[in-house]
């Protein structure tokens, strides 16, 4: 109909406008001028431009808070901040690396009161954001913290609802306040973000450090079979916390207290070392008890235990990362040349019994699933022997059709010799036909000729009168004998 409207009345425009008070539709019609056109073409871009703007939302703010390149305050914010960049930057980075570059660069300056607080030589016995405020609030001898409140917000000097934004907030910025005041919040604190269950902080600025105090020590190699009692009792009397990685790897931490005990870095791995042979008695007790239930026992193997402290397993992690990139770098040509020498290495007999196979198995699956009728021509298979008896009947299909070209186009000429008893058959055919032949026009020509003297002498008849024409009628009637034999 809009479309009927403006192609015979170019000077009318219709719209859908809703009825007040109800949620029908009705087409209003309008006469504009190209001045009132103009304008209201205008005034729809307007519109849309505002509804777009709506839509935005809160990316407005992502990037007004970006190019203020002011602090963003957060507590245990790491995932929020990978939140913020996955929905208002764009796809997150496949590395580490690359994220905290990224980060860097939309805020250069953020501070995480989870990290701070966990930070702030045990101040805080507990640092989840609720109970981290209240301990905020009620210390404020030192150095108040003086809070001035948004329009409509003035509530919240009262207390308010944990997990609503608003007053996370207003709590997360309190305890900042706090923290600053109290010589918390160093310069080389900021962008360090808090790492749930892990020996590491997260450090835009550079390398991740670790994050727990005391002896930290990786330990990797030792069986599978080891349970967490085992790993307790290579360390003898010491109180150590085990961090599994996997089944053959760990991290164990050593309190300050135990280091200060004589718990040092040697101390331990000697311990380990002298613990080591009843740990794997008592292991081997454990197998017997396997091989007692009628159970398969496990082969304990040692070879590849190794005690390093956090700094020496990072810098072999980093340069076996280094190692790994260098061979990608290359590894593009190796699958082709490997692919190319196992092509030129594979026996030509391994690559015809495969494909043998292949067709063998397929003509299986074919007589299974559909009785086809026999075709005049048979089934191409990679066989050689199939292959060869398909072209000889092929060529003696061949050498049969030229045979009868030949014979239809000179029925006269003696038909040619062949080389076995089907050629003499169809020789032997062609001279009868050609008998025949000759027999069938002399057979015509006499019924012809006799036709014609049947004809005059029925004329004859005529002029003679009735009596005549009967006894012609009559000798007509009887049989004449055929000359040749019949086809």
């Amino acid at each position: 109909l809009y479309e009927e409207l403006e192609d015979k009345y170019p000077e009318l425009t219709a719209e859908s406008r809703l009825i007040p008070g109800s949620h029908k539709k009705t087409i209003f019609v309008m006469r504009l001028t190209d001045e009132q056109k103009e304008k209201r073409k205008e005034d729809k871009k307007k519109e849309k431009l505002k509804t777009l703007d709506d839509a935005a939302g809160f990316l407005r703010i992502f990037k007004m808070l970006s190019a203020a390149q002011k602090p963003i305050v957060g507590h245990n914010c790491l995932y929020d901040m990978m939140f913020l960049f996955s929905h208002f930057q764009g796809t997150l980075p496949d590395t580490a690396v690359e994220f905290k570059a990224a980060l860097c660069t939309l805020f250069p300056k953020i501070w995480d009161t989870k990290w701070l607080s966990t930070h702030s030589g045990g101040k805080y016995s507990d640092t989840q954001l609720g109970p981290l405020y209240e301990s905020c609030i009620r210390d404020q001898k030192s150095a108040p913290i003086v809070v001035t409140y948004a329009e409509g917000f003035a509530q919240y000097a009262k207390g308010g609802q944990a997990h609503e934004a608003a007053y996370d907030a207003y709590m997360t910025g309190v305890v900042l306040a706090k923290l600053m005041s109290d010589g918390f919040c160093a310069e080389t604190a900021q962008n360090h973000f808090y790492l749930m269950r892990s020996l590491f902080c997260l450090n835009l600025n550079g390398s991740d450090e670790v994050v727990e105090e005391g002896t930290v020590l990786h330990v990797s190699g030792f069986d599978p079979v080891f349970k967490t009692m085992d790993l307790k009792a290579l360390f003898g009397k010491m109180m150590v916390q085990i961090r599994w990685i996997n089944d053959s790897s760990c991290f164990t931490m050593l309190s300050d207290s135990e280091e200060k005990g004589g718990g040092s870095e040697k101390v331990v791995r000697d311990t380990i070392t002298s613990n080591m042979p009843a740990v794997l008695a008592q292991i081997e007790e454990r197998v017997l008890a396997h091989v007692a239930a009628g159970l398969e026992p496990p082969a304990i193997d040692m070879s590849n235990f190794l005690v390093r402290t956090v700094s020496e397993w990072t810098a072999a992690a980093a340069a076996a990362a280094a190692a790994a990139a260098e061979a990608a770098v290359v590894a593009p040509a190796t699958p082709m040349a490997t692919h190319a020498s196992t092509s030129a290495k594979t026996p030509a007999s391994a690559v015809a019994a495969k494909n043998g196979a292949k067709g063998k198995a397929a003509k299986n699956v074919k007589k299974e699933v559909v009785k086809a009728p026999a075709a005049k021509k048979p089934k191409t298979t990679k066989g050689k022997a199939v292959k060869k008896v398909v072209e000889e009947k092929e060529e003696e299909e061949v050498e049969e059709e030229e045979e009868e070209e030949t014979e239809e186009a000179k029925p006269t000429a003696p038909a040619k010799k062949t080389k076995n008893a089907k050629g003499k058959a169809v020789k032997k055919d062609v001279e009868k036909e050609e008998e025949e032949d000759e027999e069938g026009t002399a057979s015509r020509t006499s019924k012809s000729a006799k036709g014609k003297k049947t004809h005059a002498d029925k004329t004859e008849a005529q002029k003679k009168g009735p009596a005549k024409r009967k006894a012609a009628e009559m000798e007509n009637a009887a049989p004449t004998r055929r000359s040749g034999r019949p086809r």
